[in-house]
């Protein structure tokens, strides 16, 4: 099992969101149509994953299921 403490998730998710806002910025600048969709995909990714783990953190959680 591995750990994590609370300001760990927090880091975490900050630097997810950070990612995704600097993808959104990459899809603004891509020409070709296909890598724009990929970075808009994977930005739109990142901001789900560090908007739960933000949730659990704030929220106190002590369990995060890995599915």
């Amino acid at each position: 099992m591995q750990s994590f403490a609370r300001q760990e998730i927090v880091w975490a998710s900050k630097e997810m969101f950070e990612a995704s806002d600097r993808l959104k910025q990459a899809a603004k600048m891509a020409t070709a149509e296909i890598e724009r969709g990929l970075c808009l995909l994977r930005a739109e990714q990142l901001q789900s994953i560090a908007e739960r783990l933000s949730a659990a953190a704030e929220n106190g959680d002590r369990r995060i299921a890995v599915r």
